[in-house]
């Protein structure tokens, strides 16, 4: 794989983590969802 591909998949890999984990913590009742929804 070249080097550069493999950058691309990494950083598209990191970025879905990242949304996934937002969306969850964004739709959990909870005092970080809360931070998160008004917060940031």
């Amino acid at each position: 794989v070249p080097r550069d591909e493999l950058y691309t998949v990494k950083t598209y890999l990191k970025t879905a983590f990242f949304w996934l984990i937002w969306g969850i913590v964004k739709y959990i009742p909870s005092p970080i969802g809360d931070f998160t929804r008004y917060g940031v």
